[in-house]
C-alpha cells in the first residue's frame, strides 16, 4: 500500500500554479524546479532550448517522465481554491493543472523515493518549455540526453483511467495577410479594409471539427496598433490536427488553396508559413506498456479507459525519436479555460500511478 504526503504534494501543486509561467516564459517556474531538485540532492542540467532533465539513479532500464512547465493565457497571478475536495482558479484565469498536475505529481514521486528505501528503476524526468506553441520544447530535445526507452505522460484531460491509444498529428500554421495602411479619418469610399478581407477569408475557411478524425483552429488573430488606424497587416495563427496522415496533408493543401485565391481576389498578398509538429503515434491495446498501465490502475480502483485523441502531445514527438511514449489523462477537467479544475482525488492517484509505475516488480 502506497502512502504519500498528501498535503504537502498539495501544497506543491498550488505553489506552482501561482506561479506566473505562459509558454515562452517560464523562466520562474524554471527557478524553482531547479532549487527544489537541489533540494532533494538531483543533480540537473538545461539543453540549449531550456528544458531541465534530471534523473533519480537506480539499477535497471530506465523509465522517463516527462511534463511541460508552460501554460496558456489568461495564466497569470492565479489563485488557486478549494472547495469540495476540488482545485480550481478563483474564476479569472486558468488553474493550470496542465500540466503542473504533473509536475506536481511527479516531484512527489521523486520524493516518495527519497524518503522510503524501496527498490525502483531510474527514473529520467525531463520538464520541457513551450509545449502549447506547437510542443516545441519536447521537439527540441536530443535523443542522445534521453536513456529510457519507455515513457509515460499525464497531459491528457477528462477522468483518472484515460489511456490515449492514438493521438493527432498536427501543423501550426501562421498567416500573414498584407494590404495598405492608412487613417480612420481619412477613409475613401472605395478604400480597401484589410481586417474585412481578413473576415471574408475567414467565412471561407473550414474552421472547426472537420469530418471524424479532423479539425482546424485560428487562436490567435492580431491586427493594427492603433484604435484609429487601418491595419497594415492581419496575422493569424493555429493549427490543423488530424488522426489520418493522408487526411492531414489534404486538409493542410485545402486551406492553403482556399487563402491563396481568396487573397488573389482580393488584390492582397497573403504569405502561408507550415510548421509540421509531426506528433503521429499509435499503440496496441495489447501492447505490455498499455496492459501494465491498466493493470497498475485496476489495483489502485481506476477503471480504465481506453481512447483516440485528437490532441497532439510531446507522446507523439518522443515515439517519433524512438521512445515508446503514451499519453494519459491526468484527470483536469476544462483545460484551457477559466473553468479549469482537477479533484484532489485524481491528484493523489496520479502520483501512486507514477510510483507504482517506477516500482520493480
Amino acid at each position: 500500500m502506497i502512502k504519500i504526503n498528501e498535503q504537502r504534494l498539495i501544497k506543491t501543486f498550488l505553489d506552482l500554479v501561482k506561479i506566473d509561467s505562459p509558454s515562452g516564459e517560464e523562466q520562474e517556474i524554471s527557478k524553482d524546479i531547479i532549487k527544489r531538485l537541489r533540494a532533494l540532492g538531483l543533480g540537473y542540467k538545461q539543453d540549449d532550448f531550456g528544458n531541465i532533465l534530471t534523473e533519480l539513479p537506480s539499477q535497471g532500464n530506465s523509465i522517463l517522465y516527462l511534463a511541460h512547465l508552460d501554460t496558456v493565457e489568461p495564466g497569470r497571478a492565479v489563485k488557486p481554491v478549494i472547495k469540495n475536495n476540488i482545485i480550481k482558479s478563483n474564476g479569472t484565469t486558468i488553474l493550470g493543472a496542465d500540466m503542473k498536475a504533473s509536475v506536481a505529481a511527479i516531484l512527489e514521486t521523486i520524493t516518495y523515493f527519497k524518503d522510503n528505501k524501496v527498490f525502483h528503476l531510474p527514473v529520467e524526468v525531463i520538464f520541457t518549455l513551450q509545449e502549447e506553441l506547437g510542443l516545441l520544447g519536447a521537439r527540441a530535445l536530443k535523443k542522445k540526453d534521453i536513456k529510457s526507452k519507455i515513457s509515460i505522460l499525464f497531459d491528457g484531460s477528462g477522468p483518472m483511467g484515460g489511456i490515449a491509444l492514438k493521438e493527432a498529428g498536427s501543423k501550426v500554421i501562421k498567416i500573414r495577410l498584407e494590404g495598405k495602411a492608412g487613417h480612420s479619418g481619412t477613409l475613401s469610399k472605395n478604400e480597401t479594409i484589410l481586417v474585412k478581407i481578413a473576415g471574408n477569408i475567414l467565412s471561407r475557411l473550414p474552421l472547426g471539427k472537420i469530418g471524424r478524425d479532423s479539425s482546424f483552429n485560428l487562436g490567435i488573430i492580431r491586427a493594427g496598433d492603433a484604435l484609429n488606424s487601418i491595419a497594415k497587416s492581419v496575422i493569424m495563427e493555429g493549427d490543423i490536427r488530424s488522426l489520418n496522415p493522408r487526411h492531414l496533408e489534404e486538409l493542410t493543401q485545402r486551406i492553403q488553396s482556399i487563402i491563396k485565391k481568396s487573397a488573389k481576389e482580393q488584390g492582397i498578398k497573403a504569405v502561408v508559413e507550415i510548421d509540421d509538429v509531426d506528433s503521429f503515434y499509435s499503440i496496441a491495446r495489447s501492447s505490455k506498456l498499455v496492459k501494465r498501465i491498466g493493470f497498475i490502475m485496476k489495483d489502485l480502483g481506476i477503471k480504465p479507459r481506453y481512447y483516440t485523441d485528437l490532441g497532439a502531445s510531446e507522446a507523439g514527438v518522443l515515439n517519433k525519436k524512438g521512445i515508446l511514449a503514451i499519453d494519459l489523462a491526468c484527470g483536469s477537467r476544462q483545460d484551457h479555460s477559466q473553468k479549469e479544475n482537477i479533484f484532489i482525488k485524481d491528484l493523489i492517484l496520479m502520483t501512486k500511478i507514477l510510483i507504482t509505475f517506477a516500482l520493480k516488480s
